[in-house]
């Protein structure tokens, strides 16, 4: 039977659930030689991945990407942090922030399966197509 890379990720959290640093390193590398023997080693960054994600679960972490033209202030970032708390429920929300200044103004942000477009480029092609279709 084939276990996923979530089932790993999970299977070492649950073991390393209140453990001391030592028990935590002798338990990591039982589970390198686990991988290794599997032939799963050159998996490790999904695994990582897994492992990321099923503890911003546990925590109730949100990573979110926002894109905008240029350096966001941080009373923007709060805000959209905000909006993304009220519909999330999420205690905390990451951001990884990315300048593309074709965007010409305003952002897009990324999170979950969810993709909010509010950038300037975007909102005059909408306009323009619906100038043309009129």
């Amino acid at each position: 039977m084939k276990v996923s890379l979530r089932v790993y990720a999970k299977a070492l959290l649950e073991s390393i659930h209140n453990k001391s640093k030592a028990e935590i390193k002798k338990i990591i590398d039982a589970w390198l030689y686990e991988l290794q023997s599997k032939n799963l080693l050159r998996k490790k960054s999904q695994l990582l991945a897994e492992v990321q994600a099923l503890r911003d679960e546990e925590k109730q972490i949100i990573r979110a990407n926002i894109t905008s033209a240029r350096k966001l202030a941080s009373s923007t970032l709060k805000q959209a942090a905000t909006m993304i708390q009220k519909r999330t429920g999420a205690k905390e929300i990451i951001f990884q922030e990315q300048i593309e200044t074709k965007l010409g103004g305003g952002l897009i942000l990324h999170f979950n399966d969810t993709v909010l477009d509010a950038s300037l480029q975007t909102v005059t092609a909408e306009l323009a197509e619906t100038i043309s279709e009129n």
